[in-house]
């Protein structure tokens, strides 16, 4: 199943919530995921009991197959950095949408 058209898919395609260096084998990745990191495992570990509980294999549910592909290239050695998180997404106002 592919995710990558979900609220987690749109948000991890952002480059500003995750991004792939594979010259220097970094994963940068928004820091919700770190303050979230047990509930998003928890979930994964329970529909996916034979696979190893890690926020790689639960992002690659929603990462585009050129995205999991890059991610596939530096999954041993890799990085994980932390991108803080951008407390002005919440200060956004949606648009209106109009019934007429």
């Amino acid at each position: 199943m592919n995710h990558a058209f979900s609220a987690c898919g749109k948000f991890v395609a952002e480059e500003r919530n995750f991004k792939i260096d594979v010259e220097t084998k970094t994963i940068f990745l928004s820091e919700i995921f770190k303050w979230y990191e047990n509930d998003f495992l928890s979930w994964y570990k329970q529909n996916y009991p034979k696979n190893t509980a890690d926020l790689l294999n639960y992002l690659a549910l929603y990462l585009s197959p050129e995205k999991v592909e890059e991610l596939k290239k530096i999954e041993k050695n890799y990085t994980l950095q932390f991108i803080p998180y951008d407390w002005r997404l919440n200060d956004r106002v949606p648009p209106r949408i109009s019934y007429q």
